[in-house]
C-alpha cells in the first residue's frame, strides 16, 4: 500500500495543495465572508440589477403594444413615436441591468477562484524550492 501522505497529515501529491495551504485557504475564505458590509452593498447593487432587467423589459414591451394600437393622424405618430422611444429606452434598462446583475452575481466566484489560484500557486512554488 502506497503512502498518500494521510498519516503524516499532508494532502496527498493528487489533490493539488498541502494540507496547511489548504488550511490557509480557508481560513482567507472565512475572512472574506466577514466583510459584510461589501456583501451588502453588492447584493442591493445585484437587486437594483433584476429590477432594472424587469422593468426594462416591461416597459419595452408596454411602449411596443401601445404604439401599435395608434392611428394615423398626427397625434397618433406622436403617441406611437414616444412610445417607440420608451420601448428603446426600457430595452437600454433592460440590457444595463442584466449587466449590473451579471456583474455583481459572478463577482464572488471570480474572487474565490483567484484567491485559489494564488494559494495553489504558492503550494506549487513552496515545492519547486523545497525540493531544489
Amino acid at each position: 500500500m502506497s503512502d498518500t501522505g494521510e498519516t503524516t497529515g499532508e494532502a496527498p501529491a493528487t489533490s493539488g495543495m498541502s494540507a496547511e495551504r489548504r488550511g490557509q485557504l480557508e481560513t482567507e475564505i472565512d475572512q472574506l465572508r466577514l466583510r459584510a458590509g461589501k456583501t451588502e452593498s453588492e447584493r442591493r447593487l445585484m437587486t437594483v440589477g433584476i429590477v432594472g432587467l424587469v422593468a426594462g423589459v416591461v416597459l419595452a414591451l408596454v411602449g411596443f403594444v401601445v404604439s401599435l394600437g395608434t392611428d394615423a393622424t398626427t397625434e397618433g405618430l406622436l403617441n406611437s413615436t414616444s412610445m417607440l422611444i420608451l420601448a428603446v429606452f426600457g430595452l437600454a434598462l433592460a440590457v444595463g441591468g442584466g449587466a449590473l446583475f451579471l456583474r455583481f452575481s459572478i463577482s464572488r466566484f471570480l474572487r474565490l477562484w483567484l484567491l485559489r489560484l494564488i494559494y495553489e500557486q504558492r503550494d506549487q512554488a513552496d515545492r519547486i524550492v523545497g525540493s531544489g
